[in-house]
């Protein structure tokens, strides 16, 4: 998930820790350190460049080092289709909705996955990726969609990008040659010949995150799981065209969070060398309402609102909505000055917002 904000537990049992978001995602699925610093990762500088020549290393590598080499296409390149995972109750990271509940429950976040995979559907094939054990409900809410088993990656934090003390995840930092070595991998696999670093929120300062009315001052006090995925805070609208968020009026509690983001985007260029030009997404002042039901303040723990978490499909744009009248529809009109032909369409997430994602965090293209 994107900016994640949610360290939602599960009922306890006798036999079983709780388990969070934030634990289940530090012992499941980090790979590349993302989860401490937020990047930009520049392929010929925007989405719909062309794909960059390979490097040298790429083209010509070592017979220790023959790896094959790989191509991410833009997101607003052309897909076969798309792919998204059913909200599952096994892990009991999502719950039926209780009074202690700290986000809008399992019902409500399986329909609006339905309704982002209706929204993508009218322009693409939607693929949902469906735990054996979730079959028979996914069957009877996705009656057209096409669904596809899946089993849950497990990958374990990375020692070239990490010091561990004592094999505590928790107390991981990135290593001094952590980003050269990011750096190196990527232009190796994917020709990625620029990346530009946002702190994330691992800088903790007072002011920022999602620990309360003012901001989570330390680790300990930050509930976001991701520490920041860049998703949710900066993304490229156009080639040379950054969206970045931002929070005028603190509704989130991550102004200085987000100001600190924006510095490190300022005067940054491209990979072909075009200075960025930067576009605010302002987060809504207003959101936690949706169709007469209004979230608890418990349940709005962990919300995470803001709209740079779009999506770009074949012939649309997937924008979250808050129900923050003048906020959505500020959005849309930011989004669609980018747009070219594409609709803009957006669609009421919640459920998913409140459990601390977004619709990028939702989805993943397939490349034609």
């Amino acid at each position: 998930m994107t900016k994640s904000k949610h360290s939602k537990a599960s009922q306890p049992s006798a036999d079983r820790a709780v388990v969070t978001r934030r634990g289940f995602i530090k012992s499941s699925t980090t790979l590349l350190g993302i989860t401490l610093m937020g990047t930009l990762a520049a392929c010929g500088g925007g989405e719909s460049s062309s794909p960059p020549s390979p490097s040298p290393s790429s083209r010509n590598p070592s017979p220790a080092n023959r790896v094959l080499s790989y191509l991410l296409p833009g997101e607003d390149l052309p897909h076969t289709a798309t792919y998204m995972a059913f909200a599952s109750g096994s892990e009991g990271i999502w719950t039926p909705v209780t009074v202690q509940s700290t986000d809008a429950g399992i019902d409500r976040v399986r329909a609006d996955l339905l309704d982002v995979a209706k929204a993508i559907g009218t322009y693409e094939p939607v693929n949902m990726l469906v735990l054996p054990v979730d079959l028979s409900v996914a069957q009877t809410l996705l009656a057209t969609a096409i669904l596809t088993e899946s089993a849950v990656l497990h990958v374990n934090r990375n020692p070239q990008l990490f010091a561990i003390p004592n094999g505590v995840v928790a107390n991981a930092t990135l290593l001094p040659t952590a980003k050269d070595t990011v750096l190196a991998e990527l232009q190796r696999t994917l020709g990625v010949q620029k990346i530009i670093w946002i702190p994330g929120t691992t800088i903790y300062p007072q002011g920022c995150g999602a620990g309360g009315q003012g901001g989570a001052a330390t680790p300990a006090n930050e509930t976001d799981i991701t520490n920041g995925h860049v998703d949710f805070y900066a993304k490229f609208l156009a080639p040379g065209v950054v969206a970045y968020a931002a929070d005028p009026s603190n509704s989130t509690y991550e102004q200085a969070l987000m100001a600190a983001n924006y510095r490190n985007l300022v005067g940054q260029t491209d990979a072909k060398g075009r200075p960025l030009t930067l576009i605010a997404l302002n987060a809504p002042g207003n959101y936690g309402t949706s169709n007469g039901v209004t979230l608890s303040d418990k349940q709005m723990t962990n919300f995470a609102a803001g709209y740079i978490n779009f999506y770009k499909c074949n012939g649309a744009i997937i924008v979250p909505k808050f129900n923050d009248l003048a906020a959505d529809a500020a959005a849309v009109a930011t989004i669609r000055a980018y747009a070219g032909s594409r609709a803009i369409v957006q669609v009421d997430i919640l459920g998913i917002a409140s459990g601390g994602g977004g619709v990028h965090c939702a989805t993943r293209e397939l490349p034609a």
